[in-house]
């Protein structure tokens, strides 16, 4: 129990963690911030906090600062802070309005190029930075109806550094609770700012993806198991999290869809948060029925939909003011479930103590930014942190559910497998009785017919029970090829976000080697899973064949470039060949096929460290049912009438460690290594055992030769119909394995030839389109592209490639290098 509350008092400490060693940045001070002393490339970024000038109801350019006759400054305003309750002439004013802020920056000597990261503002703005403007949200006006509102946080394009930077912003208010700069502006060199939005970018990215996953593995739970609600309303609960993942932050909803209102925005960021409330709140009265009252369902219920009615049906003017008393309303009933759920920790209920740790994070994090939102703290928003904390802790309970499940399966399992064997013992028994007795009745058959009766009956008994240990084996294979369906589906989505954040180049390189390690995990687990599901449809009866009409030349030829690219800097030759009489059409199994050569491919590819890798198809004359022929070269007599048929024979040889002649026994047992495997840590067990029982299903022989030190040899000869080009139709050409990214990569230019169309292009295209990338904006980079796709086509490809990649980056060096 101590270990418990341990992990409980660890997790909520993490959001409240001192910045030891951290300096501390300097404060404007009457619309000065001095900076001469402040070490970008130490200290990092900092924010523009202090106290501004302050023009009420004035829209100002910098060009009027500059005249002789200065403008008439109301005051000094604190920064980040809306103006709402500045007090002029002894009167507090309200959200809405218009303002210009001034602030002077003294820089230090030897900067290069500077840039800003704007947030949100309420809710329009326009900002100069010496004398010109580097960034626009909305339009700001005098009064609503010259106004439009728009938020989306944006770093602004290069700006030169120079011993003072003067910053004037302009921003008006006519549609939301709070007005003015409520947020943090933060100053830095051009890669740092970039490197910080893009940082934000990736861990929105990672939790948006996160909960998206959490939300639909646990409501395909729910869809299996319905009698269970609490992964239904657990997996609501992440969607509408991840919807505000996208309304929040960065704001990457603008990015994706750039044309949505701005009131949609703020609509759907506080419905998000409105209705995630219930859901929790019945997410955990499922889990703890005992111990949370149904009544505080319906008052929370209650309360969400009346809430979410004023934000659907009124004006943002007057839900953002609904906001702050729901949001206490949360805080409350949030204090009321962690009692609840304290005492149920205090029962033992099960799992109690995690969930509690995981639900006080959540807590303190979604307290802490209503707070700072409110303005009453200003230490940062960390909800998105919290949720992730949280999201851990239930992927945590959900394995231990998982584990102690599939223990009791592995027990149940154990048992079944007993009770066959003990049943089957007792056949045996049985059967040795019943031919001591079937001798008996032949020498007094006309003396004991009831005996002979009661034989016959205790027969069909022995029958009966062996029928049914079949269908005990039949029913643990369907078991087994169902699991690993189910496993494999999260495992692909793991494993595809895992690619996407290796492609960031801002992650460092221990990290990088963490994701290479999570990626080979993966895919080795996912090639085993594969491998369980495979052998469990074939047992279960599940797999037929299924014979087509195909190219084994493009078959062949493209097994052969997947492995000379992953033989790539090894001591090792691939070598495929086949005689010049082999038909290019058949008709067989083509997916079978495909795969019982991969897996003996691999299986070469896993043992050979040095040497060749070799594949050789030849043909062999088909041997007529009046001959002698093989016992799987049969082919079924209406398809003989139909084509002419061969026996193509194919052997994969190596030059790897061989085999052992005592191993040759259990070679194709499943989950059994050979010793060399068991050395190397390579392989499962399962490759060869699928490897014979694909073949088997193509009607196919199967053998193999090794020796020790030398290398090894498989090979099988399959039955095949031989077919002419226009039996196989266009369609049947192509390969389903072809992956996207090969295709992308014999399409996209060369990093000489891209840096050559830059160079040809015109200035003011490739301006904007630098423009674009400064700002990370994907959707100018696409309208910029578009422009070009005529005429371009490979260059717009390849551009739109890598920002689908977050490349940004890459394509400024790749502009750079076109100038020179």
């Amino acid at each position: 129990m101590k270990h418990k509350w341990f992990l409980i008092i660890l997790l909520s400490s993490v959001l409240w963690l001192p910045s030891c060693g951290v300096t501390i940045p300097p404060k404007a001070q009457d619309g000065v911030l001095n900076l001469r002393h402040w070490n970008f490339a130490t200290a990092g970024t900092v924010g523009l906090d202090g106290k501004w000038e302050f023009y009420w109801e004035q829209l100002l350019t910098p060009e009027q600062f500059e005249q002789s006759t200065q403008p008439e400054m109301t005051g000094f305003i604190k920064a980040p802070e809306p103006w709402n309750g500045y007090e002029i002439a002894g009167e507090p004013l309200e959200g809405q309005g218009y303002a210009t802020y001034r602030l002077k920056v003294l820089l230090p000597p030897d900067l290069d190029l500077l840039a800003l990261k704007i947030p949100e503002f309420e809710t329009a703005y326009v900002l100069y930075a010496n004398g010109e403007i580097v960034g626009t949200n909305g339009i700001v006006g005098r009064d609503k109806s010259s106004m439009h509102p728009k938020w989306k946080p944006q770093v602004t394009r290069p700006i030169p550094a120079t011993p003072e930077l003067e910053i004037v912003l302009q921003i008006s208010n006519f549609y939301h609770k709070k007005g003015g700069a409520g947020q943090q502006i933060r100053l830095g060199t051009q890669e740092q700012i970039i490197q910080l939005r893009e940082r934000n970018l990736n861990f929105e990215f990672l939790l948006f993806g996160g909960l998206s996953i959490m939300s639909l593995y646990h409501i395909g739970i729910y869809s299996l198991r319905s009698k269970d609600r609490s992964p239904l309303y657990f997996g609501i609960a992440c969607f509408l999290m991840a919807l505000r993942v996208l309304a929040t932050g960065e704001y990457y909803i603008t990015t994706i869809y750039p044309n949505l209102s701005w009131v949609w925005i703020v609509r759907l960021n506080y419905l998000a948060f409105a209705l995630t409330v219930p859901f929790f709140a019945m997410f955990s009265h499922v889990l703890f029925p005992d111990e949370i009252p149904a009544w505080t369902l319906y008052v929370l219920q209650i309360a969400a939909i009346v809430f979410s009615g004023l934000v659907i049906f009124t004006p943002a003017i007057i839900f953002t003011y609904a906001l702050p008393p729901y949001q206490v309303f949360s805080i409350l009933a949030f204090i009321y479930y962690i009692v609840l759920i304290f005492q149920a920790a205090l029962h033992h209920r099960k799992s109690s103590a995690i969930f509690l740790s995981g639900f006080l994070v959540l807590f303190l994090a979604t307290t802490n930014d209503i707070l700072n939102n409110n303005n009453i703290i200003r230490t940062g928003f960390i909800g998105p942190t919290g949720i992730f904390i949280f999201i851990f802790v239930q992927a945590f309970m959900l394995a231990r559910r998982f584990s102690r499940a599939f223990t009791q399966v592995e027990i149940l399992s154990e048992e079944l497998e007993e009770r066959v064997a003990i049943r089957t013992s007792e056949l045996s028994s049985s059967n040795q009785q019943l031919i001591q007795l079937n001798a008996q009745l032949q020498q007094e058959i006309l003396k004991r017919q009831g005996i002979e009766a009661a034989l016959i009956k205790a027969k069909k008994e022995a029958e009966s029970h062996a029928l049914a240990a079949q269908a005990a084996s039949k029913a643990k294979s369907t078991f087994l090829a169902n699991m690993s369906h189910e496993l494999r589906t999260p495992l692909n989505a793991i494993l595809g976000f895992a690619q996407i954040m290796a492609r960031n180049p801002s992650i460092p390189q221990e990290e990088q080697s963490n994701l290479d390690t999570i990626q080979r995990s993966g895919e080795h687990l996912l090639n085993l899973i594969n491998q369980v599901l495979d052998l469990s449809k074939i047992d279960a009866g599940k797999a037929a064949f299924t014979p087509t009409n195909f190219d084994l030349y493009h078959l062949l030829d493209d097994m052969e470039n997947r492995f000379k690219l992953r033989v790539a800097g090894k001591p090792i030759e691939i070598r495929f060949s086949k005689d010049s009489d082999v038909p290019q059409y058949i008709r067989t199994d083509a997916v079978k096929l495909r795969q019982a050569l991969t897996q003996l491919l691999d299986n070469a590819f896993k043992f050979t460290e040095e040497g060749y890798i070799a594949l050789r198809v030849t043909m062999q004359p088909y041997i007529s049912p009046g001959t002698q022929p093989t016992a799987n070269a049969l082919i079924d007599s209406q398809e003989r009438e139909a084509a002419p048929q061969c026996v193509l024979h194919f052997e994969i040889e190596d030059t790897g460690p061989g085999i052992a002649a005592e191993e040759h026994a259990t070679l194709f047992e499943t989950f059994v290594q050979t010793k060399a495997g068991q050395t190397l840590q390579e392989g499962t067990g399962l490759g060869l055992p699928l490897s014979r029982r694909l073949i088997a299903l193509m009607k196919g022989d199967f053998r193999f030769n090794s020796i020790v030190g030398q290398g090894t040899t498989f090979e099988f000869d399959i039955p095949v119909m031989i077919l002419n080009s226009a039996d196989i139709q266009a369609t049947q050409l192509v390969y389903p394995d072809i992956t996207e990214t090969a295709v992308k990569k014999t399409k996209t230019f060369s990093e000489e030839h891209l840096i050559k169309s830059l160079a040809g292009m015109p200035a003011e295209w490739v301006m904007r389109l630098e423009q674009a990338a400064l700002l990370l904006d994907a959707h100018q980079i696409r309208e910029v592209t578009r422009q070009i796709q005529e005429t371009h086509p490979d260059l717009a490809q390849t551009i739109t490639q890598l920002t689908e990649e977050f490349k940004y980056r890459k394509i400024l060096n790749f502009i750079k290098e076109s100038k020179l």
